[in-house]
């Protein structure tokens, strides 16, 4: 085999080699993204379920203290609110907003 014929060979498995590289990095950077990506989405999901479960809680406290209960007792009593709003959506059984204080 020539040198020239040797030479090309090499040059064309450095070639081959760069390629192999490149290939190897541009999947990496892919999978990095899909990682990224995936954590975006649940960062994304984390804020709408905060802002639905602060939406729901705005319109229990504004219907506990419109019936006559205090901010202080509606704190206190949250907990348990939101438990059975949960079991509700859970168990498919939502019920009309009704409003859990019986006393005044």
């Amino acid at each position: 085999m020539s040198d020239s014929r040797v030479l090309e060979l090499q040059r064309q498995i450095e070639a081959e080699k760069v390629r192999e590289e490149k290939l190897k990095r541009l999947e990496d950077d892919a999978r990095q993204l899909e990682q990224l990506t995936a954590r975006a989405d649940e960062v994304r999901m984390g804020a709408a379920r905060a802002r639905a479960e602060n939406e729901v809680k705005d319109k229990a406290r504004t219907a506990y203290l419109v019936a006559g209960g205090s901010l202080q007792e509606f704190n206190e009593d949250w907990p348990a609110i939101r438990r059975e709003v949960l079991r509700e959506r859970a168990m498919g059984t939502v019920q009309p907003k009704r409003l859990r204080r019986t006393t005044l």
